[in-house]
């Protein structure tokens, strides 16, 4: 990602967890990550945050193996 994306991402992030009130002190974050970009760039965003806010929260990847094997393209 690019300076300028990474900013709008995180800004975009802080205003959904702001506004909704998505995240409260002392939470624990599970995300589920694929490897894909969504997941992956949710898991950055939220790690980035945790750093500059003042709520304090843990972040817990989780992987789950679907067991589809072969080339997953076309799923």
């Amino acid at each position: 990602m690019s300076i300028r994306s990474d900013k709008a991402v995180s800004r975009a992030v802080g205003r959904a967890i702001h506004q909704y009130r998505m995240i409260s002190d002392g939470d624990r974050i599970a995300v589920g990550l694929s490897g894909g970009k969504d997941s992956l760039t949710l898991m950055w965003a939220l790690h980035e945050r945790l750093s500059r806010i003042p709520i304090h929260y843990s972040l817990l990847a989780i992987y789950v193996d679907l067991g589809f094997e072969g080339d997953p393209a076309h799923l």
